[in-house]
Order: C-alpha cells, then structure tokens, then sequence
C-alpha cells in the first residue's frame, strides 16, 4: 500500500556571510562527507525540546567548531523538501524536512 502522507523532520539551515560583507561576499558551505560531490549550509535537526534557534546553535557548534554568529535575518517561512533517493533510506521513517532558514 502506497503512503498517502508525507513526513518531514524539523530542520534548522544557517547561509553564514563573512564578516566583510557587503564589501565582499563570501559565503560558508562545506561538502558532505557521506554524500559524494554534495555541498550544503551547516543544518540539522530540531531536537523536541528546542526552539529553532537553540537548535540552530547547537548544529552549528556541533557542525562546524562554533556558535558564534550573529542572526542578522531570518526567512519568514518554513521550507520543505523531499530526501534525494541515496539518503531517503538513511533518513527513515522521514521523506524529507521542513527547514528553518
């Protein structure tokens, strides 16, 4: 039987700038290390008991070594997408996520 409801984990995703920006735009994005040729912003789940944003800082302490950023804009909307086939069965029981950006 085909399931006729989708299911998304909540998600945080920070795009970090450079310090120097505007005057030069300089973006972090690093490559996956389970996903051969895949790049993407520091992002990771939302744990129960956490708002989006300790999540958030909790990801990027856990991802990248730091916390310290500042959060100069937030997307005002939630985001979904659905897993690309190499990761949907790591995913499970997720088809995709719903991100906070």
């Amino acid at each position: 039987m085909k399931k006729e409801t989708k299911t998304y984990r909540p998600n945080v995703a920070a795009i970090i700038l450079s310090p120097k920006y505007p005057l030069v735009c300089e973006l972090f994005i690093a490559s996956r290390t389970d996903i051969r040729n895949a790049w993407q912003f520091p992002q990771g789940g939302i744990d129960k008991s956490e708002s989006p944003k300790e999540a958030l800082f909790r990801e990027l302490k856990e991802e990248i070594g730091t916390d310290k950023v500042d959060i100069v804009a937030e997307y005002p909307e939630w985001i979904s997408y659905d897993f690309p086939p190499q990761v949907v069965e790591k995913m499970y029981p997720y088809d995709g996520q719903i991100q906070k950006y």
